[in-house]
């Protein structure tokens, strides 16, 4: 190697691949979009259906036993279920 080249090479900080890769993969996420948790996403599905629906007759949910949907539900639809109306 020639004397000049070898002394560039010490002086620079080197960067793990995977550091650099992991970076880059961030930075693309981040440029395209977001990542939302499904708990967030389902409780902000049922208020809105809370919103949507309108306020007179019952509501009835058929669904999987789930319990993110369960408290998602019961936490948009409180009253409601207090009232009997759901």
């Amino acid at each position: 190697m020639e004397p000049d080249f070898k002394r560039a090479m010490q002086s620079e900080p080197r960067q793990e691949p995977q550091r650099i890769e992991s970076a880059l993969a961030a930075a693309e996420i981040a440029y395209r979009g977001m990542q939302v948790h499904f708990e967030f996403t389902t409780h902000a599905h049922f208020r809105l259906l809370r919103r949507l629906l309108p306020r007179g007759g019952k509501v009835r949910f058929l669904m999987d036993r789930d319990e993110t949907l369960r408290a998602a539900r019961i936490s948009a639809f409180q009253q409601e279920i207090a009232e009997g109306r759901a």
